[in-house]
């Protein structure tokens, strides 16, 4: 009946998967298609017009007017038309289907509705793929002129960037989400999350400030962290970060000491990575891990002393 082209299995796959990518099958969008639909049965002065979009064996119906659908969805071995007219690189213009010899047996056109105009402009993508038609059909034969015929071109572009404006929103909505759960994570972490600009200061903090050193969130914000830092470890940590920096070294493990607001020290392991002028820095509290490394220390020294000692007895 049509001469379009063959789409191979791995085609229509990659088609497909364009298709899926909207996610535009199920409930919703009909509302935002609603005004588009009724604008291109304005241009083609047509009382029926619809978008339809071609899954893998069905037709799927988004928005209507003019007609009542019965149902949503169509199978696709009843040949309906715009699954052909989508791989179509133009609009598809039959003035009169009962003189067109590819749609004078069609059942829309020898039954109900039984149409005799139909166009069907292609919605294709910004990757090429051909995902349906917006489709406008009468009951009597009439003519478009090139304006018309532009103007419909013109409307399924739009329902095109419809459909891609609905896919962006969610693929933001969902990264939205992520981030707010990522935060969250971040926010009741017992470790310290922070970010700071190069200079150090303090541009995100989270809630383990308060626990760890007593400051609240909103006292820290734009203070610079080497100022709580405990004033023997500056010097290391700076000399460490510029030596780090000028072999370019982009991410550090340092321990260094920080003051609370009450003048207790606190002990953090720090990892930290440079990128894009800003220090994306995780910190967790290793005092007591200090504590006990300071104690072996001493043991050791102690058990040495004391080897050396019985040793000296035994020697004259």
């Amino acid at each position: 009946m049509f001469d379009n082209p063959i789409s191979s299995p791995e085609n229509e796959e990659q088609r497909l998967a364009a298709l899926y990518s909207y996610d535009i099958l199920g409930e919703g969008l009909e509302h935002e298609l609603d005004n588009l639909v009724k604008l291109a049965g304005q241009i083609a002065h047509t009382p029926i017009a619809y978008v339809a979009l071609v899954d893998r064996t069905e037709i799927v119906i988004k928005s209507a007017i003019g007609f009542v659908v019965q149902q949503q969805k169509y199978p696709r071995d009843q040949d309906i038309i715009c699954q052909h007219t989508m791989f179509f690189d133009h609009i598809f213009v039959v003035e009169n289907t009962l003189t067109d010899e590819r749609l004078a047996q069609h059942p829309m056109v020898v039954n109900d509705p039984k149409i005799r105009f139909y166009v069907s402009a292609p919605l294709t993508d910004a990757e090429g793929f051909a995902l349906g038609c917006l489709c406008v059909l009468d009951v009597v034969p009439r003519e478009l002129t090139p304006q018309q015929c532009q103007g419909l071109e013109t409307l399924a572009i739009q329902v095109i960037a419809q459909l891609t404006l609905k896919r962006r929103n969610a693929q933001l909505q969902t990264q939205t989400k992520r981030f707010e759960e990522f935060i969250d994570i971040f926010t009741v972490s017992p470790e310290i999350h922070c970010i700071l600009d190069r200079s150090g200061a303090i541009l995100f903090i989270n809630n383990a400030v308060t626990h760890l050193l007593q400051y609240s969130v909103e006292e820290t914000i734009g203070q610079s962290m080497w100022s709580y830092c405990h004033r023997d470890d500056v010097n290391r940590i700076v000399y460490a970060v510029e030596q780090g920096l000028k072999n370019k070294v982009k991410q550090f493990s340092i321990d260094f000491r920080l003051v609370s607001k009450t003048g207790q020290f606190k002990w953090i392991g720090w990892s930290m990575v440079s990128k894009d002028d800003r220090w994306y820095c995780y910190g967790r509290d290793i005092t007591e891990t200090k504590k006990v490394e300071s104690e072996l220390i001493k043991l050791s020294f102690v058990a040495s002393k004391v080897n050396n000692g019985v040793v000296d007895q035994r020697c004259p």
